[in-house]
């Protein structure tokens, strides 16, 4: 494994956790545990502001 792939890997895992921390409710939490996706995209939300 090449280093650019090491950081990729980081970066992306990155991301999944602190998706899963700032997700809110079981559910949502239990959704971003086993959908990275949708980890990813609850981040994101939160770093744009988007979720009260």
């Amino acid at each position: 494994m090449s280093t650019g792939e090491s950081i990729v890997y980081l970066v992306i895992v990155t991301a999944w956790v602190c998706g899963i921390a700032v997700a809110k409710g079981f559910w949502l939490t239990l959704g971003c545990v086993t959908l990275p996706p949708l980890s990813w995209v609850v981040l994101a939300q939160h770093l744009m502001g988007l979720v009260a």
